[in-house]
């Protein structure tokens, strides 16, 4: 395929596909999904008593004539819903994504599986946002003929020096006014406190929370025994290390351990958390999920 982040197989395979939810939402139009609402569906939800207002179509007449009282015949409404994506494009993501050992970057997969996500939406006629650390990349489109637009916005973005869950996290849920599903596509190497500020965020907008780590398991291995710079999120304060390998289980070390914090403030909010691998399969990887069928 011409945009470089999905191929017409794999688009195929993914028309196949809906997102899984648990819950009923409101939306702005027809959708798949269960909602508040009752209306005029062919899927049977229950009888109401007749009120002063109710169109007589919609009334009962076999019950009245065996209660002779009124009753209203309600139908299971479907709607579409809220779908959120937010994409890490903080200067982790890019990370010696020039180095020839690796095909792609942790950037190239995040795109390519918000491509995928994003198609899965439109396809379905959610209501689709997408923002970056540093952009909105699209504000509430729904149809498959805008996942045009969707690939040339993704294939434009660059990362830069915003910070995952910065400022600009609250300016784009405040487009958000339904709930809906929340997708964070990240490494996740953003500090704790500041992924913790973020999520609760997120979760006052009463959204599904589901977190995608996007993961090189060949970035440390890579760099045994070489020199590297390191750079202080806080102060900006620059060390040449030899990156030997106690210096590595170090990292590793600290490394679990903020996955660990990540993935327990997720089990106690019900936040779904998975793992995408550089080399993984995108259609293998979406069907082991709990967000797609």
């Amino acid at each position: 395929m011409p945009n470089g982040l999905l191929e017409d197989n794999i688009l195929k395979n993914l028309e196949k596909l809906h997102f899984k939810v648990q819950r009923k939402f409101l939306g702005r139009h027809q959708g798949t999904h269960a909602s508040f609402k009752k209306g005029q569906g062919v899927e049977f939800s229950d009888f109401r008593t007749y009120s002063l207002g109710d169109n007589p179509k919609n009334i009962d007449w076999n019950i009245y004539a065996k209660t002779e009282k009124l009753y209203i015949k309600e139908f299971k409404e479907y709607e579409n819903m809220n779908f959120f994506i937010y994409l890490d494009a903080s200067n982790s993501m890019s990370v010696n994504e020039e180095n020839l050992y690796r095909n792609t970057s942790k950037f190239d997969k995040a795109k390519k599986i918000t491509a995928a996500l994003s198609y899965i939406a439109l396809i379905n006629n959610e209501d689709l946002t997408i923002a970056s650390s540093n952009n909105l990349i699209s504000n509430r489109i729904s149809n498959k003929k805008n996942f045009s637009k969707v690939l040339y916005a993704l294939n434009s973005i660059k990362t830069s020096n915003d910070d995952f869950f910065g400022d600009n996290l609250s300016l784009y849920l405040s487009k958000i006014k339904f709930p809906g599903v929340a997708v964070c596509i990240s490494d996740f190497l953003t500090p704790f406190e500041r992924i913790k500020q973020g999520l609760d965020k997120i979760r006052n907008k009463n959204l599904d929370i589901f977190l995608i780590q996007i993961n090189d398991k060949n970035f440390i291995s890579s760099y045994e025994n070489k020199n590297a710079k390191f750079i202080d999120s806080e102060t900006k304060e620059e060390r040449v290390l030899n990156l030997n390998q106690d210096i590595l289980s170090q990292y590793m070390q600290k490394f679990n351990k903020h996955l660990e914090l990540i993935k327990t403030y997720s089990q106690k909010y019900n936040i779904k958390f998975y793992t995408l691998n550089l080399d993984d399969d995108l259609l293998t990887f979406l069907n082991k999920t709990s967000l797609c069928y």
